[in-house]
């Protein structure tokens, strides 16, 4: 039987690189603990501008300077209760 070529995962993240967005510039992601509090991070952070992308969780979208780069913001949140903690 022929071998099977299996590629390598990425490489783990180190401290201090970004996730990479398609434009290029760094991703920052940020989850807000309910669909009320993603809007008003977003409305702060953009000063008004973010555009917000319509699903089962909205994600505001927005490029804002963050460690002197322009970086791609996208703000969501999370819905529901925790019942338990492992």
């Amino acid at each position: 039987m022929g071998r099977v070529a299996r590629s390598r995962p990425p490489p783990h993240s180190t401290h201090g690189t970004a996730m990479e967005n398609l434009s290029g510039r760094p991703l920052v992601v940020c989850v807000a603990e309910k669909p009320s509090l993603a809007v008003s991070i977003a409305n702060f952070m953009s000063d008004g501008t973010h555009v917000t992308r319509r699903g089962t969780l909205d994600v505001h979208e927005f490029v804002r300077k963050h460690d002197g780069r322009s970086c791609d913001f996208k703000v969501t949140s999370v819905t529901g209760h925790v019942l338990t903690i492992d």
